[in-house]
Formats: structure tokens, C-alpha cells, sequence
């Protein structure tokens, strides 16, 4: 049990991370917003978990937010709804 703990612990304490990079990726975009099957491609590479859009665009709605206008998963995004002019700085 105690391994379980520390697992989610970690992953607990990554999710910041999580959440400025994928700020940062959708600020790069022409209006905010990128395909969620394309952020899926890219997911592992970003190092992103599997449930990213239930456990951090879900879970930061001032910040994010999916938005599906056709009805059909292949037209699903997700946007940034606040910029951070934090996030916007190279280092």
C-alpha cells in the first residue's frame, strides 16, 4: 500500500508541471485550442497521463475547457481560457 501512496504522491506533485505545459501549448496556437486527438499523439512525449482531460483540463476549468461544436470526437478541443503572461516567457 505504502508504494500505491507514493506513486499517486508523485504524480500528485507533477501535475503543475502538467498544467504549464499544456498552457504553454495551447498559447503557441493560432487561437488558443488544438485538437485533443492531436494533443493525444503528443501525449506521451510531453509526458501528459493517459485521463489528462479528466485529470487536468476537467480539473482547472478556469484555465481550460473542451469544447466539441460538431458532436463527433474528431472535432473535439481543447482551449485555454485564461493566459498566463507567466507561461509566456521562454527560459
Amino acid at each position: 500500500m505504502e508504494l500505491v501512496h507514493e506513486e499517486q504522491s508523485f504524480k500528485d506533485s507533477l501535475e503543475p508541471v502538467f498544467v504549464q505545459h499544456l498552457a504553454k501549448l495551447l498559447m503557441l496556437s493560432l487561437n488558443n485550442c488544438f485538437s485533443a486527438i492531436k494533443i493525444n499523439e503528443i501525449k506521451n512525449s510531453l509526458g501528459f497521463p493517459d485521463d489528462y482531460l479528466i485529470g487536468i483540463v476537467a480539473k482547472y476549468p478556469d484555465l481550460f475547457r473542451i469544447r466539441n461544436e460538431s458532436g463527433r470526437r474528431s472535432s473535439m478541443v481543447v482551449e485555454l481560457m485564461k493566459w498566463n503572461p507567466d507561461f509566456a516567457v521562454s527560459q
